[in-house]
């Protein structure tokens, strides 16, 4: 597994993205783009440094995972993704070295149909995988 994950980017959890996108300018991140899929209910906003990504999540939905740390700790860096070739084996090997699938893995509109997939594990937290 270790050889087919690439770090994707680091995730943010936000309440507004132009707010937290100005910020992220300011220390020279680029700002790459920003879609909407209304299927989540999720705003996106993707930037760039020197090969880094980070993505800005805004999600609409009250009762959601973000909105829950939002309102626990304000802005914060909550996952790291990983791009992967077989979305399916990698969650399976996940599972079986401990982590728990919070859904299967779903297809978003907003990034072209790739399907994406969270998963947690205490030790290291909320991990996103996106296929490739």
């Amino acid at each position: 597994m270790q050889n087919t994950l690439k770090l994707h980017h680091v995730g943010y959890a936000v309440p507004d993205i132009k707010t937290t996108a100005k910020e992220f300018e300011k220390l020279g991140f680029l700002h790459k783009e920003t879609l909407y899929d209304e299927a989540l209910t999720v705003e996106l906003c993707y930037l760039e440094k020197d090969g880094t990504i980070i993505e800005l999540v805004c999600q609409k939905n009250p009762d959601s995972l973000e909105a829950g740390l939002l309102k626990k700790n304000g802005i914060m860096p909550y996952h790291l993704c990983f791009s992967c070739k077989d979305i399916f084996s990698v969650v399976n090997e996940m599972v079986a070295n401990g982590y728990e699938k919070l859904f299967s893995p779903v297809e978003v509109k907003a990034l072209g149909g790739k399907k994406i997939c969270y998963l947690f594990k205490k030790e290291v937290g909320y991990m996103e995988l996106v296929e490739e």
